[in-house]
């Protein structure tokens, strides 16, 4: 293939032979000539008393004329044939003249000769319209900005666009080949596409997953893979069609995503910040886990319903005042605000709040904010030295550390004890 062009000795529909791509006077010489051969061998067969041939040769060239040819040709193959046959195989011999009793026999002759020509020109034309579907296709599957390829029903490769070339750097031989998938396929996500294979086998229907493939650069990339089977009218797969869409960014966005959501959640475990955030009328959409920690609830009972809820963990002596604080943010106004909270364990803790609105489009649609604990002197000393040990252990290796949870955990029980 060159640039947007396609050769169309690359197929993707099996067909049987085809037509051949016959200029006009060839398509009439081969009715002229497949009439001839046709003659000549049962006038040679004769010789050896094999006087019931001519005719079945003489359908088998108007079949062959027509398949190949089209209409014309098959008219022409059929007057051909019937000259010949009263020119040679009729009394009178080398004459044209036919006796009325031979009428019928032409006549049948004719029509099964002009029969087998209709059904081979409508053969023809089917499968020349299905040429012309294929080339479409090709050409569509080629532009499309995805990798693309094309399995037949036992996976076994049939067909690999322009882009998936591209990428891989397999030629289209190459990429017909049955090693072509296992050559590009990340080794440890081979068994597992594999078995998803051998499940198909079996229970055919659409799949996708995820996979690495190997570029012509030969660095492995992300690609969505979605596989989907082309059925005929009886529900049998013709075909698969594979697409494949690079995803290497968006994992990578993903992972950075992952990290840094870790390290600030480290971050707000050292610095005992919770984070939350609601909605109007004050429904609560989320809590960190500090946020968790801090009123001692269990991240599995969730947040207070809602603002009556909440205030069951705000001590009684100041509910009133931290109302009257937060009615602030139904203006459009940020709020601060410090006061004293119960826990579940009968500890009371000094807390200093900070929220803000978000507006959109002129109207507020969430609320967030941050609680931080406030410990007492006591609790300070204790809180500043596991801190200053969480710390160092997320800085000797330079990334958040799961083993930071348990001192979290650890200063939370030391600063309810110290706190009673």
């Amino acid at each position: 293939m060159s640039g947007a062009g396609i050769d169309a000795s690359e197929s993707i529909v099996h067909r049987s032979s085809g037509t051949l791509p016959l200029k006009h006077l060839q398509r009439y010489g081969l009715a002229v000539i497949s009439v001839a051969v046709a003659l000549g061998a049962a006038l040679l067969l004769q010789r050896f008393h094999f006087g019931d041939v001519v005719v079945p040769l003489l359908l088998f060239a108007g079949a062959i004329s027509s398949w190949y040819g089209g209409p014309g040709p098959a008219v022409l193959t059929v007057l051909l044939s019937l000259m010949g046959f009263a020119y040679f195989f009729v009394p009178p011999i080398y004459s044209l003249r036919v006796a009325p009793s031979e009428l019928p026999y032409f006549i049948i002759s004719a029509a099964l000769t002009s029969l087998i020509s209709w059904f081979a020109t409508i053969r023809r034309r089917v499968e020349e319209a299905a040429r012309r579907s294929e080339t479409e296709l090709r050409q569509l599957i080629d532009v499309i900005p995805q990798q693309v390829q094309v399995f037949d029903a036992h996976w076994n490769p049939v067909f690999a666009n322009r882009r998936e070339r591209e990428y891989t750097g397999l030629t289209l031989e190459e990429a017909r080949s049955k090693d072509a998938l296992a050559r590009i396929l990340h080794p440890e996500d081979r068994e597992k596409l594999d078995a998803i294979h051998q499940r198909a086998l079996l229970q055919p229907a659409p799949f996708e997953l995820e996979a690495r493939i190997m570029g012509k650069d030969g660095l492995y990339r992300w690609f969505l893979i979605q596989e989907n089977p082309l059925r005929d009218e009886r529900g049998r797969v013709l075909r698969w069609y594979v697409t494949r869409t690079d995803i290497e960014d968006r994992k990578r966005a993903a992972d950075t995503l992952r990290q840094t959501e870790a390290i600030l959640s480290q971050a707000q475990r050292i610095a005992r910040i919770g984070v939350w955030v609601t909605r109007p009328p004050m429904i609560p959409e989320y809590w960190s886990a500090t946020a968790f920690e801090i009123f001692g609830i269990d991240p599995a009972d969730g947040p207070p319903q809602d603002l009556q809820e909440f205030m069951l963990h705000v001590h009684p002596d100041d509910r009133e005042r931290v109302m009257r604080e937060t009615d602030v943010l139904e203006t459009g106004r940020v709020f601060e605000c410090k006061y004293r909270i119960l826990r579940p364990d009968g500890t009371t803790r000094v807390i200093r709040e900070v929220g803000s609105p978000v507006q959109e489009s002129g109207a507020v649609q969430h609320f967030v904010g941050a609680w931080m604990d406030i410990p007492t002197k006591k609790r300070r000393r204790g809180s500043f030295s596991v801190a200053k040990r969480q710390c160092e252990t997320a800085s000797s290796d330079g990334k958040p550390s799961s083993r930071i949870t348990r001192p979290c955990t650890s200063w939370s029980m030391a600063g309810a004890r110290s706190s009673q």
